[in-house]
């Protein structure tokens, strides 16, 4: 069955058009912009959006959002369930996770840098990983500093201050 869906193109639209469409429709609805049908049809549309050029061919050799994806999520995957595991055993241990709560933004931009090095590692063979000289590295660099900005500035909180 898992040979049929492979063939079938479940890994290449299936799969990548929910992730896409739940990624979009959860980050939506969390900032309670739009009612929860536009943010459906909006997450669809993403989705539709990101797969639909994968299949006709359209994105350019290297660039490819679909296989971007496909190669990076076992890696991430594997990550979680090791993160899972270490807190697992630290309770079996008896430690509390506590302890770690001085060193949570370390962890933070690591976890945030190894998903970022994930991403970017993942193009696909015959694609240099680390070319800055490429335009769209620039614009990978730009919108994820921008967003870990906004996500530390968000979480760093005021300090007890108010």
């Amino acid at each position: 069955m898992m040979m049929w869906l492979d063939a079938s193109g479940f890994m290449d639209v299936v799969l990548p058009l929910f992730l896409i469409f739940a990624l979009v429709f959860a980050i939506l609805s969390g900032f309670k912009m739009f009612k929860k049908s536009i943010s459906m049809t909006i997450g669809f549309m993403m989705g539709l959006a990101t797969v639909i050029p994968h299949v006709m061919g359209r994105y350019p050799p290297c660039w490819d959002v679909v296989e971007i994806i496909n190669n990076s999520l076992p890696r991430i995957a594997m990550a979680i369930i090791g993160i899972i595991l270490f807190i697992t055993i630290l309770g079996i241990i008896g430690l509390n996770i506590s302890i770690f709560g001085k060193f949570m933004s370390a962890i933070v931009l690591v976890v945030f840098a190894f998903v970022v090095y994930t991403f970017a590692t993942a193009r696909g063979p015959g694609c240099s990983t680390l070319s800055l000289n490429a335009g769209p590295w620039v614009d990978l660099l730009i919108v994820f500093g921008v967003f870990g900005g906004l996500i530390w500035w968000i979480m760093k909180g005021d300090g007890g201050k108010g």
